[in-house]
């Protein structure tokens, strides 16, 4: 009898641990996550997943979105801190980006991003695209690296950098950069993606934490010295950009204004994503390039991704502009 009892708890214990004894019930109990973490049961395992991801952007090398949406159009051609870790408790990274443009060329030539992280200096080139470097030596991808706490691969024209605290860094050959952070680095970066508070009215701090009242001030205060003679904090020309000048560029043709017509290709998406910051950034770019075909169809590309990432529907923008599909 006695020996019965002892098999029915074996038994008992069986359905509720595994063989580590890691209980089957919750294998959520024993897991420790980070601040702003949430522990989820993945195929039987326990998976911290961030409760939320800020998404910053660069296209063009001129207008920029921080991890709390704020919109701005910057035109400096300087290397500048893109974002940086400034806690404690992860691992700390570094990354910087540089416009290529000087100011002398119609067309934006694309830029550098510059990465520090685990001991490594990467940089992902968008004319070098899908190369990149690793402490400035040429390597192919795709490639893992710091014993696979990075993965850099290719899609395409874009290279894709990932590591393991789910850090997303994108580098495309045309025109965009993009960063993607969990929400366990909430309020604990900084640079001109901002501080990633959910609070997109302080996203102007100096690297001292004040508060800039200009663009230009507040991406200067975050530039580094890269020894290059031609770097600028601003663009050499004006663009106008009176309510006139802005109906004249735009003509209420096919153009930026593409992205307002109730009719359009956008139309579902006007209500849920305010395209002014694009349509200004559309003009300002277009009028700075001298309304070459490629700029236009970057800043509406632009506004297109915002719509999608939202799952908002959207139709095709890309015959009525003369926007060729990217090969």
């Amino acid at each position: 009898m006695r020996s019965l009892w002892i098999s029915q708890l074996w038994i008992l214990a069986a359905v509720f641990y595994d063989a580590g004894g890691e209980s089957l019930s919750d294998p959520c109990e024993r897991k420790s996550c980070h601040t702003m973490e949430t522990c989820e049961v993945q195929d039987g395992k326990a998976v911290c997943v961030p409760n939320f991801t800020g998404q910053c952007s660069v296209e063009g090398g001129l207008n920029f979105k921080t991890c709390d949406e704020y919109h701005f159009n910057f035109q400096g051609t300087g290397s500048y801190i893109f974002s940086q870790y400034t806690g404690s408790d992860l691992p700390p990274y570094q990354i910087t980006i540089k416009n290529d443009n000087s100011g002398t060329q119609k067309v934006w030539l694309g830029g550098k991003v510059k990465i520090i992280i685990y001991g490594l200096e990467i940089t992902m080139d968008s004319q070098e695209v899908p190369k990149i470097q690793v402490n400035n030596k040429m390597t192919e991808l795709p490639v893992s690296l710091a014993g696979g706490k990075i993965i850099i691969r290719r899609s395409g024209l874009r290279s894709i950098l990932e590591t393991d605290t789910n850090i997303q860094i994108t580098c495309d050959g045309n025109s965009k950069v993009a960063l993607s952070i969990p929400s366990i680095y909430h309020h604990s970066v900084s640079g001109l993606c901002g501080n990633f508070n959910n609070d997109p009215s302080d996203d102007q701090q100096s690297p001292e934490g004040n508060l800039m009242g200009t663009t230009i001030g507040w991406a200067a205060s975050w530039k580094v010295s890269d020894h290059d003679p031609t770097c600028s904090d601003v663009c050499p020309g004006t663009c106008p950009f009176s309510e006139e000048s802005k109906k004249k560029l735009d003509g209420r043709n096919d153009n930026c204004g593409n992205l307002f017509k109730k009719d359009g290709p956008f139309r579902d998406c006007i209500s849920k994503v305010c395209p002014n910051k694009f349509f200004d950034g559309c003009l300002y770019d277009t009028c700075r390039n001298d309304g070459v075909k490629v700029i236009l169809c970057q800043a509406l590309e632009a506004y297109a991704d915002s719509c999608i990432s939202r799952g908002i529907n959207i139709y095709d923008w890309r015959t009525s502009s003369d926007c060729e599909v990217a090969e």
